[in-house]
């Protein structure tokens, strides 16, 4: 599960570390059939979805191999599986406080992942989002993180088993902003390689959106993706309507719009195999077909879809929160996984092997049908599911906790730091007296945040707080954060109240 994380600049990769243009991510190496000339992508969807029969039983098909406690994220690269840890953690050994250890990266190693420390993305907050390249030669991989009061998008690269700054090839992202008003669109970034030069659709003029005049038709990115022809997808909520997907096609610096139904979800996935079918993955289901986005029942009862995969005989997985399923000819069958598992990320390897984190193990496809688990029973058995939080997600008018992040704790902040740039600003604005001002803790991180009653009200506070405090990005996400401790400020003075 990658869900979006707050506090940050989204950045997504397109293209890997290589002169090949393009590849796709998640990919299925081993998918069959003759690759053929991919559909148009921007075309209308379908109005009619596809049979919404009751999924069938399948036999198991999975066995767990090793332990994996956690919330761990899937990402296959040209000759190996990586595995990513999206929460710090204190490195075995350190002090057990010390979140700072950052988040460790592993690779699998047959039926078991190995781990070191100087693979470890260090710092207090991170949320990898993409790897593309060849392990551990040649690792690029973009992660999303916070310093301070400015959002920042994180770029990594692992040479020759350790964390670097560069690498050869190109390599292209789109940094998205944070904050989905004042003008602003999202833009490709060219960090490595050849200049690209793709611009959003821009906004009309009568877009009754807080984007405003300047602004893109797809206002947030939340995935992207590409063809093996080289066209490129995005999705996300759009100005004009609810969502769109956007795509340049290949040798093409403009796009254009398809237009989806429904409301975006908080986080999305493009899955395409190496022949060119298409999927995308957003609460709903749409595939391509014959050039059209066609919307999908999803399985399991109408379940929201998660994540997905393309196995080596080309048949597309995805998980809902009840479990696995596959793309019958006409249906969705349910996989059965061992014990209660539930899936949190799924992925195909470099053979098209299909693998499943579910917060305690890692499972495998079966190599036999009487192949034996690597791990006890007890490990998948008859134990609650972890806890999971739902992640911080965009603010909005129609969530009912808008959180306003005004400052993310360094390693030099002290616990009771008392924030007085923040307060300076805030002095004489007493018509935000229903604002309450909080640290709270999310990942191992301390932020500092305002809780407001309304969306309005938190833009508001953002702009006071950009306009007062010198370098200052707020973010305005929908979340229900832990709080430490309120620091209570009298408007009209900007004093702390004792």
């Amino acid at each position: 599960m990658r869900p979006l994380a707050p506090l940050t600049v989204a950045s997504l990769l397109l293209a890997s570390c290589s002169t090949t243009g393009p590849s796709t991510e998640p990919t299925s190496p081993g998918a069959t059939g003759a690759t053929s000339a991919p559909p148009d992508p921007s075309a209308d969807p379908s109005a009619q979805p596809v049979s919404t029969s009751p999924p069938a039983k399948a036999a198991s098909s999975f066995v767990a191999v090793a332990k994996l406690e956690g919330v761990y994220s899937l990402f296959p690269l040209d000759n190996a599986l990586m595995v990513a840890d999206q929460e710090a953690k204190p490195w075995p050994g350190s002090s057990p406080d010390d979140y700072s250890q950052g988040n460790a990266i592993g690779v699998v190693e047959g039926d078991s992942v190995k781990f070191a420390k100087e693979w470890s993305l260090q710092g207090w907050f991170h949320n990898i989002v993409a790897a593309e390249g060849t392990w551990p030669d040649d690792v690029t991989l973009l992660a999303v993180g916070d310093t301070g009061r400015a959002p920042t998008a994180e770029s990594y690269t692992l040479k020759a088993g350790k964390l670097q700054a560069t690498c050869k090839g190109e390599l292209v992202a789109v940094d998205a902003p944070f904050m989905p008003f004042g003008g602003a669109a999202p833009k490709f970034t060219t960090l490595r390689g050849s200049k690209v030069t793709l611009k959003s659709s821009p906004a009309t003029k009568t877009c009754e959106n807080a984007m405003g005049e300047g602004g893109a038709s797809l206002k947030m990115p939340l995935a992207v993706g590409s063809l093996p022809d080289g066209t490129i997808l995005a999705y996300g909520p759009a100005c004009e309507g609810p969502r769109v997907i956007e795509v340049w096609k290949a040798g093409s610096s403009t796009s254009s719009l398809t237009k989806l139904e429904g409301e975006p979800s908080d986080a999305a996935q493009f899955v395409v195999s190496k022949s060119g079918d298409a999927w995308l993955i957003d609460g709903g289901i749409h595939h391509l077909e014959g050039g059209a986005w066609k919307p999908m029942t999803t399985p399991g009862g109408g379940e929201l879809a998660l994540r997905g995969a393309i196995a080596k005989d080309g048949t597309f997985h995805v998980t809902t929160a009840s479990g696995l399923y596959k793309r019958g000819t006409d249906r969705w069958e349910a996989v059965e996984l061992p014990g209660d598992t539930k899936p949190i990320d799924i992925a195909a390897d470099k053979d098209g092997v299909l693998w499943v984190v579910d917060g305690r193990v890692l499972l495998r496809q079966r190599k036999s049908a009487d192949e034996s688990p690597k791990v006890a029973d007890a490990a998948v058995v008859q134990q609650a599911p972890p806890k999971t939080k739902k992640p911080a997600s965009f603010g909005g008018p129609r969530c009912k906790d808008n959180v306003v992040i005004l400052y993310g704790f360094t390693k030099v902040t002290p616990d009771d730091y008392d924030f007085p740039l923040t307060r300076k600003a805030l002095k004489g604005h007493t018509e935000l007296k229903d604002v309450k001002f909080v640290v709270t803790k999310d990942y191992g991180k301390k932020f500092f945040a305002a809780k407001t009653p309304s969306f309005d009200v938190a833009k508001k506070v953002s702009k006071v707080i950009e306009d007062g405090v010198k370098g200052a990005k707020p973010a305005i996400v929908c979340a229900q954060p832990e709080v430490v401790r309120e620091l209570k400020i009298n408007l009209a003075t900007g004093d702390v109240v004792k």
